[in-house]
């Protein structure tokens, strides 16, 4: 993979004459189509900058240049071609008995699928993950309705990333997991090395260290399933990978910013004073 590969949910586009940018403040771009690597566009970067998603490279490239960060949680990376633990090949038998599994374009993705999820009442994270398919998408369809859908974007030329994983709630037992298996093989014939499951985030399995006991603090059970989300991700059988956010300029006040411009503290306030709110609820990204 490259040194510097780019953060979680920008995407490799070598197509591209020139980098888009999707700014969830001033100082935050949270999404980005880029044609090279992240050496590439950080001249392009503004002087006040914060950035997550970061692998342990790219962030070493950051320090080394005055940056300040923390780790956020871990994601999960499968190596391709993809071979299952045991006990989730049985899973996936499971999921391809019940489902057909495809790839979509973009202009077949309705909300369908979401809304009929357990999820569909909850207000939604912003900016840390691709919410809507912008090219293909994957998706497995049961008797006479889709019943799960997931998409990736690219951060480096040999890797691709999973941006949301959504699952109705009726779907059969097995219909994720057979999914992603689906997903893996696509990409392993297409000649890609490494598949990421995401970022789990607060998830800290080697142990949390400095600004991450702080984040730990954070009430963010009471309205995303973390733990569950890492365990998910963690029975396929892949490598924890550390994953950072950074911040050119003081970290503390950008990590706040961030969290506002997420929408988790009105998530939390939610739960704890859920007068205006039903059913809330995790989040599987």
């Amino acid at each position: 993979m490259s040194k510097t590969r780019l953060p979680l949910s920008w995407h490799y586009a070598p197509e591209l004459a020139e980098a888009r940018w999707v700014w969830a403040r001033r100082d935050w771009p949270a999404f980005a189509d880029v044609p090279g690597d992240f050496a590439s566009v950080y001249p392009l970067l503004p002087q006040r900058c914060f950035i997550r998603g970061v692998d342990g490279p790219t962030r070493l490239f950051l320090v080394e240049r005055g940056w300040n960060g923390v780790q956020t949680g871990v994601e999960t990376v499968l190596d391709l071609p993809y071979s299952p633990p045991r006990s989730v090949r049985e899973l996936i038998r499971r999921g391809r008995k019940k489902s057909e599994y495809g790839i979509y374009p973009v202009e077949k993705y309705n909300n369908d699928i979401l809304a009929r999820s357990r999820y569909a009442r909850i207000p939604k994270i912003k900016f840390m993950f691709r919410s809507v398919p912008e090219g293909e998408w994957f998706g497995a369809c049961g008797p006479g309705a889709w019943t799960a859908a997931l998409w990736t974007t690219r951060p480096s030329p040999d890797a691709v990333h999973v941006e949301s994983l959504i699952r109705a709630a009726d779907a059969p037992v097995g219909t994720m997991e057979g999914l992603i298996a689906f997903v893996a093989d696509v990409y392993a014939q297409r000649g890609f090395r490494k598949l990421s499951l995401g970022e789990s985030p607060f998830s800290y399995p080697f142990g949390a260290k400095g600004y991450a006991r702080m984040l730990r603090l954070f009430p963010i059970e009471a309205f995303y399933s973390a733990r569950g989300l890492y365990r998910f991700k963690s029975k396929f059988g892949g490598k924890d990978e550390p994953v950072y956010a950074l911040s050119r300029g003081p970290l503390l006040p950008a990590l706040y910013n961030a969290a506002v411009a997420a929408n988790l503290p009105r998530l939390a306030w939610k739960k704890i004073w859920p007068a205006n709110l039903s059913n809330v609820g995790g989040v599987l990204r």
